[in-house]
């Protein structure tokens, strides 16, 4: 111990003699376990804490590819697909998130929210605090106007009211009946948390490819990842035929002309509704309409060429 007193008192005397150069000493260390902190948090946030959802390694998230790249987006149409293959996933879910007008307040303000399909909470382990998450019946179209509140929320918009469930909150100007006040959950893996959630109500015979969110599932047990990645691309109408029964025969059609290498074609039927009074009627006895007839009723001649 006396020994240890005699170097650091050495030590101070050699540090006073050269204040610039413990100057230095110090801000290099400073900047060293600055440095090593930082870079333990982010490993620690990255690496080593797990994903808040349970059994994070059975997670998988459905990627659409192109040929400007892949990345996680779905469609309503490939969501209605991968809810079909049972035998290798569960819990298939579509989340989105954005932001909602909150009017129930003193004042109006915007707030994060996200929309998702019932299965959406048990995927990823958000349970209520009281109440509950969306039923299927309200996942569907037409099922009401239903919302969940997150943790947060509840307790600095609404004063921590313990009667909330069956109450009404204004999200853009609607009443939604809220069902339930989620326990603490972590989002922030996929974003910003959302404050409140909203169920998607997607039509299960849709045809829409309009890719606008993210799907994500469990893969059963007893099924691996490679199992997984050999499902159909999602793509179960890429005819765009509307009756869905038709599809297979045209299918069909199309690639028994391909391998005879002709030529196939279609008519294609647009209906606009909702179209305003005027808008798109035929012109009639216009000089531009009347040029135009002209050149359409031209005769046509027939040039022989000189031999």
């Amino acid at each position: 111990m006396e020994s240890f007193i005699k170097d650091l008192k050495h030590s101070l005397r050699m540090f006073a003699q050269s204040p610039a150069f413990t100057l230095a000493a110090i801000a290099a260390l400073t900047l060293g376990i600055g440095v090593n902190t930082a870079i333990f948090s982010v490993v620690n946030a990255v690496l080593l804490r797990p994903v808040p959802m349970p059994e994070p390694n059975r997670v998988v998230m459905f990627l659409t590819v192109s040929q400007q790249g892949a990345g996680p987006a779905a469609s309503p149409a490939k969501f209605q697909h991968f809810r079909l293959q049972t035998n290798v996933v569960q819990d298939v879910s579509a989340f989105g998130t954005g932001i909602v007008n909150y009017t129930g307040g003193s004042l109006p303000e915007q707030i994060p929210s996200g929309q998702v399909s019932a299965g959406f909470f048990r995927l990823f382990g958000a349970s209520p605090a009281f109440g509950r998450t969306f039923t299927a019946e309200e996942d569907r179209p037409g099922g009401g106007r239903v919302a969940v509140l997150s943790h947060g929320f509840w307790s600095t918009r609404c004063n921590r009211d313990p009667d909330i469930v069956g109450k009404a909150v204004s999200l853009s100007g609607e009443p939604y009946t809220v069902v339930g006040v989620l326990r603490e959950f972590n989002f922030e893996e996929f974003g910003l948390t959302p404050r409140v959630w909203t169920p998607f109500q997607l039509d299960p015979n849709t045809v829409d490819q309009g890719h606008f969110f993210t799907a994500a599932a469990r893969i059963k047990p007893g099924v691996t990842l490679e199992q997984v990645e050999t499902l159909p691309d999602g793509e179960p109408n890429i005819v765009r035929c509307p009756d869905v029964r038709l599809v297979p025969e045209m299918i069909r059609l199309i690639e028994a002309v391909r391998k005879d290498q002709d030529s196939i074609g279609g008519v294609a039927e647009l209906v606009a509704s909702g179209v305003p009074a005027g808008l798109g009627e035929p012109v009639f006895d216009k000089l531009k309409a009347d040029r135009e007839r002209e050149k359409t009723a031209a005769p046509a001649h027939q040039v022989e060429a000189a031999s």
